[in-house]
């Protein structure tokens, strides 16, 4: 070979493979709402399980106890495990991205901020910083949200 430099030239067709990963793309897009919804419902029951829970109905006494003597209740065992919730949350999702909260409703259970971060004469009993907070329960999310959107996944490029 000798003389002249050897060249060749190649075209290669990507719309095939363009239009397989937009499907995946459109697919895993979808597939937001539900993979989050699985990994909002892990941090829901881890939250629901850490909840400390009386065997009987109990009061709660607000900082003017001292001079009011006003007690609020009486709430049913369960009341607080009851009032925690999960809800997709609209305004914060957009295409492709999901949001849900884990919380607790006030109204129902009005003392939940005193079990979770205590107060000067109960220690606290975290409850959703557990949930947040603790690895298996990330891993465990983790996992749950995977497994939905590797299924959608699977299920476009089939």
């Amino acid at each position: 070979m000798s003389g002249g430099a050897h060249s060749f030239s190649m075209g290669v067709d990507l719309r095939g493979l363009e239009s397989y990963l937009d499907q995946l793309g459109d697919a895993a897009e979808e597939a937001a709402l539900p993979a989050c919804a699985a990994v909002a419902k892990v941090y829901y029951d881890a939250a629901r399980s850490f909840v400390p829970r009386s065997s009987k109905a109990h009061y709660f006494y607000g900082s003017s106890y001292k001079t009011t003597k006003k007690r609020y209740g009486p709430y049913n065992p369960g009341n607080l495990q009851a009032s925690i919730y999960r809800v997709y949350s609209k305004d914060n999702s957009a295409p492709g991205r999901a949001v849900y909260h884990v919380s607790y409703n006030y109204k129902d259970a009005p003392y939940a901020h005193m079990v979770e971060f205590g107060t000067s004469t109960s220690a606290p009993h975290p409850f959703i910083r557990r949930a947040m907070y603790s690895q298996a329960v990330q891993k465990e999310a983790l996992d749950a949200g995977e497994k939905v959107l590797m299924a959608a996944i699977d299920k476009a490029a089939a």
